[in-house]
């Protein structure tokens, strides 16, 4: 790349003036390739499956091109974080003094007929019994309003109560269940 002087200043030869427009040529060419690249994210792939380091609209690399990985290729192996979950606040503990028998009582015997916890059952009996507390604190009759559901409750436990043709039935298909079941296990005897 011979440059030529002349009168002082140096002249650029072909060679350089086509090195420069090459130059030119190849930054504009590239600088209209640029894309924007989306955003990935780690996860499974939404039509193959896999687990995958980036994800682009929930799918991989190979699914977004529609090519198949190389027979040799493995899914990378990716150990996510755990998603936060939120601190559980701790209920506030309400104890009974041992001195309140009757009310311990109380509450042993609506848990077991609740099938829930002790805790459980309490929290029942203190809303239970805020429903007859008005406002001052004064304690007042139940209303027909009560009653009425209190009947309803037991009209509905009397008519799904099981009838004695149904315990006989169930009885005798639980007995010839139990001779089938001795039966095969005394085959495999």
């Amino acid at each position: 790349m011979a440059r030529c002087t002349t009168g002082g200043r140096i002249v650029p030869d072909a060679a350089d003036m086509a090195a420069e427009i090459q130059a030119e040529t190849v930054a504009r060419g590239l600088s209209r390739t640029r894309v924007q690249i989306s955003a990935g994210v780690a996860g499974e792939c939404s039509d193959c499956g896999h687990m995958m380091l980036r994800l682009v609209g929930g799918l991989c690399a190979f699914c977004r091109d529609g090519r198949l990985p190389p027979d040799d290729w493995e899914p990378p192996v990716i150990n996510l974080p755990r998603p936060r979950e939120e601190s559980v606040v701790m209920p506030k503990s309400v104890q009974l003094p041992s001195s309140a028998i009757d009310a311990i009582k109380a509450v042993e015997k609506r848990a077991r007929g609740l099938g829930t916890s002790q805790g459980e059952a309490a929290a029942d009996l203190i809303v239970a019994g805020l429903r007859t507390i008005d406002s001052e604190g004064v304690r007042t009759p139940l209303s027909d309003f009560d009653v009425e559901e209190l009947l309803a409750e037991v009209r509905l436990r009397l008519v799904t109560a099981a009838s004695p043709s149904i315990v006989e039935a169930l009885t005798t298909r639980a007995e010839l269940a139990e001779r089938k079941l001795a039966q095969i296990q005394a085959a495999f005897a």
